[in-house]
């Protein structure tokens, strides 16, 4: 009777033991699978973010060169009308200044 008692501790020990290693085996199970998770979940976060910093570099830099070209044509639109006045008045400012110069 001692022997089965005996053998049956054996058991028990045994199976909590198993069960045990089966208990740890499936936490390095899940804590990998947590990692490997967490690393995919990380790569497309970046993927993510930089897809739209690259669609807001690309918006922005439509925009820069909208108002880039805006103030361009402004530009010539103004150097062309100052040109103007400067044929338009050319003789009579040199006639001016002639005259201022020479006292007359």
């Amino acid at each position: 009777m001692d022997e089965i008692i005996k053998e049956i501790i054996r058991i028990d020990k045994e199976a909590s033991r198993k069960l045990e290693e089966a208990e740890r085996m499936k936490d390095e199970v899940v804590k990998r699978q947590i990692i490997e998770e967490n690393q995919e979940l990380r790569q497309r976060m970046q993927e993510n973010v930089k897809s739209r910093l690259d669609k807001v570099r690309e918006t922005e830099r439509t925009h820069a060169d909208g108002k880039i070209a805006a103030l361009n044509e402004q530009k010539d639109t103004e150097l062309a009308a100052m040109k103007r006045v400067f044929e338009e008045n050319r003789q009579a400012w040199e006639d001016d200044l002639f005259h201022r110069v020479l006292g007359r």
